[in-house]
Formats: structure tokens, sequence, C-alpha cells
């Protein structure tokens, strides 16, 4: 008979419960909150760690997460009144959680978009996670710098470790504390920002069996290489909130390759998942693909979502691509200023070496002219290089 694979348990809540405080309590300020060991933690009151507004903001996240509703039995175990340890707190939501469905719900990043939730049963993260276990053979420990309340943070920082029965140490993301604690026959979360500072910054070699596990974005060559001459591995993870892991590879460069228990759709932009029972749920995908065969894959980038400007609908990519055309222009991003009636777009530009920002800019008003007004960034803000949030991913800015 086989045996069932590791449930969330109470130590794992405590673990996303201690993400979002650090979450909201770091919103705002410029000075990192320390990360506490589990078990000085879980003997913490709420009034002990934070303000009363960060602790019912990191409570509805909790709620939103696991789906469950606002009950005098949530506030019990939630409220701010219960003079409750955050181990006893994280005991009953563990055990309230298992009697229900065992969803959980994660958010996007809302780069395309406004952010929404992603829902994922625990049995599918399951077989995730025991199809990238035998990827990880012979790793002892996990370091995280990826928040557990994120998906990649939680497939790879928090169940992997626990279906694996390994420990798994959280810290900052950066890259001298991170160089600090890697040992050997460890695997490291992190994402391509940080790959790239440890690159740059850090000559000395790595301790042996040493994996980076990487997402959110493509690993540059030169920083795989700069990584690999000093005896790195990388596990380069290709997905989205919406569908999870769906691919793997070791070299920038090399095409991705299905999971197992994904096959590709008859259009080749859909995925069919062999679930857990059997059946076969139909995932669309959230990038264009560019297949090499049935199991390999390049992505072309997330699909254009339309937005909608003045009753017109506007694709940002497609500006974006014609902006990025432009002599001057490095890069770009487009968005909406915001979501409403009166929404318009907004441009963030990154300059050429050398170029003049006011030539620049009368050069691209200039240009804006010949769109149509709905695709006229009505905002224009200039960088040296994209906006990016922690986990690497284009954000949003304020012009």
């Amino acid at each position: 008979m086989t045996s069932p694979l590791p449930s969330l348990d109470a130590p794992a809540f405590l673990d996303l419960m201690q993400s979002l405080l650090l979450h909201h309590s770091r919103s705002g300020n410029p000075f990192p909150v320390p990360h506490r060991e589990r078990a000085a933690f879980g003997e913490k009151r709420c009034f002990e760690l934070c303000s009363p507004d960060v602790w019912k903001a990191a409570a509805h996240d909790l709620v939103t997460m696991f789906m469950l509703s606002e009950t005098p039995e949530m506030d019990g175990i939630l409220g701010l009144h219960p003079d409750l340890p955050m181990r006893e707190r994280a005991e009953q939501l563990c055990t309230l959680w298992r009697h229900g469905p065992r969803n959980i719900a994660f958010s996007t990043s809302g780069s395309t978009g406004i952010p929404r939730l992603c829902v994922h049963s625990e049995a599918d993260l399951q077989q995730e996670a025991l199809c990238l276990k035998d990827m990880l053979a012979g790793k002892k420990a996990f370091l995280s710098t990826v928040p557990p309340h994120h998906l990649y943070g939680f497939t790879f920082g928090l169940y992997l470790p626990l279906l694996c029965g390994v420990p798994v140490e959280r810290t900052l993301p950066l890259s001298s504390l991170v160089v600090s604690k890697i040992r050997k026959d460890q695997a490291v979360v992190g994402v391509p920002l940080l790959w790239d500072a440890v690159a740059r910054g850090h000559a000395e070699p790595a301790p042996p069996n040493v994996t980076l596990l990487s997402a959110s974005a493509p690993v540059r060559p030169e920083t795989l290489s700069a990584l690999e001459r000093r005896g790195y591995a990388l596990l380069d993870i290709f997905g989205s909130s919406e569908t999870g892991v769906i691919g793997i590879r070791h070299h920038p460069g090399d095409p991705y390759r299905l999971l197992p228990y994904f096959r590709r759709g008859t259009e080749g932009q859909e995925l069919l998942r062999t679930l857990p029972d059997g059946s076969l749920a139909v995932c669309p995908l959230m990038d264009v693909l560019r297949w090499e065969n049935a199991r390999e894959f390049h992505p072309e980038g997330r699909k254009d979502h339309a937005v909608q400007v003045g009753g017109v609908n506007v694709y940002p990519a497609l500006v974006e691509r014609r902006l990025r055309l432009l002599p001057g222009v490095a890069a770009c991003a487009v968005r909406l200023t915001k979501h409403g009636e009166d929404s318009r777009l907004k441009a963030f530009i990154v300059m050429e070496k050398g170029v003049e920002e006011a030539a620049l800019r009368k050069e691209l008003r200039d240009f804006l002219q010949t769109l149509p007004p709905e695709e006229r960034p009505v905002q224009l803000s200039f960088g040296t290089e994209l906006p990016r949030n922690a986990m690497g991913k284009l954000c949003d800015w304020q012009p």
C-alpha cells in the first residue's frame, strides 16, 4: 500500500503566517524586518509582533489564501482579541482547513492587468511536488529567499521540503547574506535578479552539490556561465500562477521540457493535464509557446491582454513593441494609469547609453501623435532599468 503524501501541517501554517506578517510589516518600511526562528515565532502573540493594522491585513490574506469563511469561529482564531500564541492559531487554522476541500488560492502578480486569484487543490500541488522531488535527489536542506505565500515560494520553499522531509531556512534575497548561508547538498530558491547579483559580486566556489532554483523570468546566459564556473547547477522553472510549474530546463537557450503529467493540446496553446485521480483537465496557457516537438518548447512572451481605454480595446504589449523600435529606446513597459472609466496608458522608458532625456522625450511625443488617441501613453517615466518587484517581475511605478 502506498503511504499518503505529507499534507500541510501546523508548522507550515506558522511559516505562512510569518511570511504574510513580514510582507505587510515591510510595506513602506525601509528597514528589513527580521525573520524569527519558527519555534520563537510560534510562542509570540500578535501584539508582540506587529501593529493591529498589520495583523488584520495578514489575517485577511490567510482567510483568502485558504478560502475560509469570515465566521465567529474564524474570528476566534485570527481576531485581534484572542490572546493566543501564533502556534495555537496555526494549529487551529490548519485543523479547520483540513476539514474543508483543501484548496489554496494564490494571487497573480498583475503584471498584465488586475491581480486575480488562482485556485489550486492540495492534491494537484502534491502531484507537482512529487514530480519535482526526483530532480532534487540528494538534497539535505533548502534555503529559500522567496516568500511562501507566493506560489513559487510555496511549491519550492515550503511544500517540496515538506515532501522531501528536509529542513528549510528562510532568508532575505541579499546576495552576500545568501552566499554566506549556502551549504553543500542544498537547494537554493531564488529569482534571476538574485543570481545576477551573486554572479557579479561573489567569486568563491560553490559548496558541493548545490542547485539554484530559478523562476519568474529567464536567467541571463552570462549569469549562468559565471555561476557554472563556480560549481553551481541550475534548475530553471517555467510556469504561471494559473498553471503552476509546467516545464523545466538546466541551461538557458535549451527548450523547457514538460512535466510528465502534461501534454500538448491540439492547438498548441493549451495543455492537457492528467490529474492525480486520473481525470483530464484543460489548462489554457498564459504565454505564447514555440514548440520544438511534442514535449519541448520555448516561451515567446505573455499573450497580449486587451485593456479598456475610452471603451476601446488596446493592447499594451503592441504599444511596447512599437516604442522599442524607436532609436534611443533600450526597453520599455506600458500599462494603465489606473483601472476605470477615465483610464489611459502610461509608459516607462529605459534609454540607450548616451541618449539625452529631453531629446528622446520630444521624439517620443512626436511619435505618439501618430498613434490612435487610445494607444498614446499620456505619462512618460524614465529610468536606468524597468521597475521590478522582489520576484523579478515587472511591476507598477509612480510617474
